[in-house]
C-alpha cells in the first residue's frame, strides 16, 4: 500500500463456499514497519514472513525472516528466526519443506545481487546456510523460490532467460534423491505470459493447485470516464496490476517428464 510504504498480511476464510472479507493479521498493524511474503509451513502450524521490524540491534531497513506459531487457533507474537539464517544483510521469501528445511533469498552485499539459499533443520537447529548451484540460481536475476514440501522441485521466478515470455518467468527445477537439480524448465504459456511481473508462487496444502502472481491486462472498454467507472476498473482483475491465478499442479507433472539432469 502507498508505494511500498506500508505492507500488511491479510487473512480470509472460506465459509459456505464464500470468502470472508480479508482482515489484517493482528501483529501486522503497526504502520511503521512492513510485513510481506507470508508462507505457511506444510502442516499449517507456523507462518513465516518477512519484516523490517526491529529486534534491538538491527537497522530498521534490514529485512529479516520472522515466524508466528498457531496455538489454540490464534497466531502468536512473531519472533525473529535469527542466525544463521538472518544476517546483517536482507533475507526474503521463506519457503519451508515438511522436514523443516528452509529456502529463502539472501542479498549478497559483496556481489550486490540476490541468491537463493537453503538451511537444513536438524534436531530443531538450523544449520549453516548453503548457496544453491547454478541450475537454481539462474540468469541475471532470480528470487522468491518456492520449494515443494517434499523438496522434489522448486519454482524460481527468473529475469532475462533467453526463452522468457516477458522479462520475468516462472521456471521449475526438479531435484532427485541424490540432491542433484535438473536444468531449469520454463513453465510455459499455461503459467507464464508476456507481462514482466511474475514474481511469486505457492501451493495449496493438498498439493493439487499452484497459485501464482501475474499482472495481466484484460479486454476492457470504458465508455464513460467517471470516478465510479475508474474505481470499478481499478478494483477489477486483469487491469494491469498484479492478481493471483491458480492452475492444477498437473502442469508440474507434465513438466517433470522433461527434466534433464547434468
Amino acid at each position: 500500500m502507498g508505494g511500498f510504504k506500508y505492507n500488511a498480511i491479510f487473512h480470509t476464510k472460506q465459509v459456505d463456499g464464500e470468502w470472508t472479507n480479508p482482515e489484517v493479521l493482528e501483529f501486522c498493524r503497526n504502520t511503521s514497519y512492513k510485513y510481506l511474503e507470508p508462507h505457511l509451513s506444510p502442516d499449517g502450524s507456523k507462518l513465516y514472513f518477512v519484516s523490517n521490524m526491529p529486534t534491538g540491534s538491527n537497522k530498521e531497513d534490514n529485512f529479516d525472516i520472522w515466524v508466528s506459531e498457531k496455538k489454540n487457533g490464534m497466531w502468536t507474537k512473531p519472533y525473529n528466526i535469527g542466525a544463521p539464517i538472518n544476517t546483517e544483510s536482507k533475507e526474503f521469501f521463506p519457503s519451508v519443506t515438511t522436514n523443516g528445511t528452509i529456502y529463502y533469498t539472501h542479498l549478497d552485499t559483496v556481489a550486490k545481487d540476490e541468491f537463493i539459499y537453503r538451511s537444513r533443520c536438524i534436531n530443531g537447529v538450523y544449520q549453516q546456510p548453503e548457496k544453491l548451484g547454478p541450475n537454481v540460481n539462474i540468469s541475471k536475476a532470480r528470487f522468491n523460490a518456492l520449494i515443494a514440501p517434499d523438496e522434489s522441485f522448486t519454482i524460481v521466478p527468473a529475469f532475462g532467460m533467453p526463452d522468457s515470455f516477458g522479462g520475468t518467468d516462472y521456471y521449475i527445477v526438479f531435484r532427485d534423491s541424490s540432491d542433484k537439480w535438473s536444468k531449469p524448465i520454463n513453465m510455459g504459456p499455461k503459467v507464464n505470459s508476456d507481462n514482466p511481473k511474475e514474481w511469486s508462487a505457492s501451493l495449496s496444502p493438498d498439493g493439487k493447485y499452484l497459485f501464482f502472481m501475474s499482472a495481466r491486462m484484460g479486454n476492457y472498454s470504458i465508455d464513460v470516464l467517471s470516478r465510479e467507472s475508474i474505481n470499478r476498473f481499478h478494483n477489477s482483475p486483469q487491469n494491469g496490476n498484479t492478481d493471483i491465478y491458480w492452475i492444477s499442479t498437473s502442469v508440474i507433472e507434465e513438466l517433470r517428464k522433461k527434466a534433464v539432469f547434468d
